[in-house]
């Protein structure tokens, strides 16, 4: 044999990141995603977590921590992956070599692509599954601890008049609201506040009591009814003039006969204007005063 054909049958090894391909019986480069160690007769795919965006690989890539195995087209690939990309906004992973991202759980979040760990929404805030950024509360809703995964209605007699409450304030004294509210309201002039045994709240007509001389009212905004009356004395049921303007001399309901000065029906004193000189003034709207001596 010549020396030239002694060399040309002579066995090449390939080199790594190379493979023998039989059908031109020459080396050839492993594509992309693929990897071989030298004398290699077939390329072996990257594993799960591992990639490599070259040809002639001889291994493959670890993808970091935020990322995960892809194709070019940021797929995820578990085994001969090209590419390693990014987790978007809202997702995270904390491993390396991963395949995928993971969502950021309710009230949690991650704004930047790449994130290894979701950040908790800031008290007053919450936030749904895979969320990048947090929302605040509404009015009349409040979260009072970071990481929140909801906000939580106000409960009655509470109120939130803002967004991105923390907690709820009490209605003032004589005020009420519902479950959810961002305001509190005033019962209606002749009604009050009633608070029962369960702490539920609800606006009551005020009630008559049982003598013509007097009467319950209220202007509206308070906890309880007001007493209302006049018990100056007059002379005589028919001499008006000596009891205030709008008031009426009638008896005072005793055995021995006397007469005591009262505010016309529809008409009540103030409990700290008793003289007879104080006016009686109208009752309120939505209260009453039918009959002489109402209050």
């Amino acid at each position: 044999l010549s020396v030239n054909s002694t060399y040309s049958n002579m066995c090449v090894e390939c080199g790594a990141g190379y493979y023998r391909n039989t059908s031109v019986n020459a080396c050839a480069a492993c594509p992309l995603g693929t990897y071989s160690s030298q004398g290699s007769a077939a390329c072996i795919a990257c594993s799960e977590g591992t990639f490599t965006n070259a040809t002639a690989s001889s291994y493959c890539h670890s993808v970091t921590a935020g990322s995960y195995a892809s194709d070019m087209y940021g797929f995820s690939m578990t085994s001969g992956a090209t590419n390693s990309t990014l987790c978007q906004p809202g997702y995270y992973q904390d491993s390396l070599q991963s395949s995928r991202c993971y969502e950021c759980v309710e009230g949690k979040y991650s704004s930047d692509a790449g994130a290894m760990l979701c950040n908790d929404c800031d008290a007053g805030s919450t936030s749904n599954s895979g969320a990048s950024n947090c929302t605040l509360c509404a009015a009349g809703k409040f979260s009072s601890y970071n990481g929140s995964s909801t906000c939580t209605d106000c409960i009655q007699g509470k109120y939130s008049p803002a967004v991105g409450a923390v907690e709820c304030t009490t209605c003032p004294s004589g005020l009420l609201s519902s479950v959810g509210a961002s305001e509190c309201r005033a019962c209606a002039a002749g009604k009050y506040v009633y608070t029962d045994g369960n702490g539920y709240q609800s606006c009551m007509n005020c009630s008559a009591l049982d003598t013509a001389y007097f009467g319950y009212y209220s202007v509206g905004g308070t906890t309880s009814c007001n007493i209302s009356y006049s018990k100056e004395s007059c002379n005589d049921e028919s001499m008006y003039s000596q009891c205030g303007d709008n008031q009426v001399c009638i008896s005072d309901g005793s055995t021995t006969g006397g007469t005591e000065c009262h505010c016309m029906a529809g008409y009540y004193k103030r409990s700290n204007e008793t003289e007879r000189s104080a006016p009686c003034y109208p009752v309120p709207a939505g209260s009453y005063g039918g009959v002489n001596g109402s209050f």
